[in-house]
């Protein structure tokens, strides 16, 4: 779906049933009130204890959004690793994209107390790193699942590398791939090759129960096992571009400045900031959709803290010579029972890069 699509209400009126539907799992209701604990640890689907499931994990402190439309792009590649898993690759492949097809191959492993751990492949460029780390349980301990926990990277040069989203997808009960993307700050890695080192502090296990009515307010399956693993290694990060055009749009009271724009081949990075906003606003999301040379990059993943946005969009550029377009749409909203429509609210950035 291009912007346009979107403002001319291309959503549609399956929205909502759509979402209901990738949403539908069977949760006793007695549980659901014990599930805010582990919101913090992993977001994504809940399953019976007795199937694995993917997670996604997010670091604290601050607020994603997606929008509907990537929201069922996520889902729909969640249940297909988890329901159609065709091993290690499979998954990673349906995970990393760009990123791991374009990956440096390490294949690197250690093993503490029976939990082997392999950095299969990473990837940085201006923008982003990705790790991808499998586990195995070679004891087989009966865990209904394990996964990597405590991720960090860092190769020593001024700036840091932060954890932006973390994916995880079981490929057995005693395997799961996992894949990590970091951002760079402050402005732009640079590039060139340089050592890195990626430190992994525990794994997670998901200890089975007899059942459920036994479950406490606090009752989390989950519990971690102290690795401490770190890979030191040498990595190629590809180079990107970064401009300031500090320009500003105004609708009704509410006015969105772009800062920095960053580009990269895996992704472009856009630093805005809003004033205006009103709660009631800023509790609805927004929809962001940048194109360059005519072309769309898809809709934007966003977070924020306070009045500053940061949104990364689908796909990345090798030159961002050309014309560029931000766009800043006010989420749908339900105008009749089924029907989903934007309000009309738009901002809209344009400049040019050399």
């Amino acid at each position: 779906m291009t912007m346009d699509e979107y403002l001319a209400g291309g959503i549609g009126e399956d929205l909502e049933f759509l979402l209901a539907r990738a949403y539908a799992v069977d949760i006793p209701a007695d549980l659901g009130a014990r599930l805010d604990g582990r919101v913090s640890r992993a977001v994504g689907h809940w399953r019976p204890l007795t199937s694995t499931s993917a997670r996604l994990i997010r670091p604290s402190g601050r607020r994603l959004v997606l929008i509907p439309v990537l929201v069922l792009v996520l889902l729909a590649a969640v249940v297909v690793t988890v329901i159609g898993n065709g091993g290690t690759a499979a998954s990673y492949e349906s995970q990393g994209g760009y990123t791991w097809e374009h990956a440096e191959q390490l294949g690197l492993s250690q093993t503490v107390n029976g939990y082997k751990l392999t950095l299969e492949r990473a990837y940085a460029d201006a923008n982003q790193m990705m790790v991808a780390i499998t586990v195995v349980d070679t004891q087989n301990r009966g865990w209904h699942q394990v996964d990597v926990r405590g991720v960090s990277v860092s190769d020593g040069s001024e700036g840091e590398w932060s954890m932006n989203t973390g994916f995880s997808d079981p490929v057995s009960v005693t395997s799961t791939a996992t894949l990590f993307l970091f951002d760079y700050s402050p402005g732009v890695a640079a590039a060139g090759r340089r050592a890195f080192k990626v430190t992994v502090s525990s794994v997670s296990v998901d200890n089975p129960v007899s059942g459920l009515s036994g479950a406490g307010p606090g009752w989390d399956p989950w519990h971690d096992v102290a690795v401490n693993v770190s890979f030191a290694f040498d990595l190629t990060v590809v180079g990107g571009s970064e401009a300031t055009p500090r320009l500003s749009a105004e609708y009704n009271g509410v006015t969105f400045t772009l800062d920095r724009i960053v580009t990269a081949p895996s992704t472009v990075r856009v630093e805005l900031h809003v004033v205006g906003l009103t709660t009631s606003d800023a509790d609805r999301p927004l929809v962001f959709w940048v194109s360059h040379a005519g072309k769309d990059l898809g809709p934007g993943v966003s977070m924020s803290q306070g009045s500053r946005w940061t949104v990364y969009t689908q796909t990345g550029v090798d030159d961002p010579a050309g014309d560029w377009t931000v766009t800043i749409a006010d989420a749908a909203e339900e105008i009749a029972s089924g029907v989903v429509v934007p309000t009309g609210r738009t901002w809209t950035l344009q400049f040019s890069m050399p």
